[in-house]
């Protein structure tokens, strides 16, 4: 059997991204919502694959740094993909178990991101 956890959460922040089209190219922001998916494939002596409080805590540290920001200043093209990445490598460092994140640049247009 395999278990997938997930967490929703989300930030505010502005970019500009080069190379796209000239709508993009001009400063503007978004509400990213973000989902990630953690994999796991037995469940604990609890009977839960974690704890969800604790992986709610895990995605929101990777993404706090980005909440309200110009994120041009920390991401060199901050395309939902490239953010997407980023989430991902900074939660692997925490939870090895992290499976797939989900980066939701509009109600209709987003990108995921995980490792085969």
């Amino acid at each position: 059997m395999v278990y997938i956890a997930k967490i929703k959460s989300k930030f505010d922040a502005a970019h500009k991204i080069a190379g796209v089209n000239k709508k993009c190219e001009n400063l503007h922001g978004h509400t990213y919502h973000i989902e990630v998916q953690f994999k796991y494939e037995k469940l604990g002596e609890n009977g839960v694959c974690e704890d969800f409080t604790n992986l709610k805590n895990i995605v929101r540290e990777a993404i706090d740094s980005f909440d309200h920001t110009y994120l041009n200043d920390t991401v060199e093209q901050p395309t939902a993909e490239n953010i997407a990445g980023l989430v991902y490598e900074l939660i692997k460092s925490e939870n090895s178990n992290i499976y797939k994140v989900i980066v939701w640049e509009t109600e209709n247009a987003g990108v995921e991101y995980y490792e085969d």
